[in-house]
């Protein structure tokens, strides 16, 4: 979870290794802070083998285009990341909310 002046982002977890994934790429547009502009963007996130973004989509829109761009540009922005120990590198398909609010 990232908290900024006025806009709290929340992320779940998705694998044990997902600390230092690069989150603080994901922010909240000032612009959609100023509007008072709030809701989830739910992704459908496709990871390769070697950890890489293959493909992101909006699956449900928060209804709000300055939401699901944040969202969509913060998932792209994401370096390749090795999968955790035990867990055998093969295609992932991953479904992710991302909480915009307002505090």
């Amino acid at each position: 979870m990232h908290n900024y002046s006025t806009g709290r982002l929340r992320v779940p977890r998705l694998l044990p290794c997902q600390s230092g994934l690069g989150w603080e790429a994901l922010r909240y547009p000032l612009p959609a802070r100023s509007r008072g502009l709030t809701g989830t963007v739910h992704l459908e996130i496709f990871i390769k083998p070697d950890g890489a973004i293959s493909t992101v989509s909006v699956t449900n829109s928060s209804s709000h285009p300055l939401l699901d761009e944040a969202a969509l540009d913060a998932v792209r922005s994401l370096a390749p990341q090795p999968f955790p120990k035990g867990l055998a590198p093969r295609p992932l398909r991953v479904r992710l909310p991302v909480v915009f609010d307002l505090q």
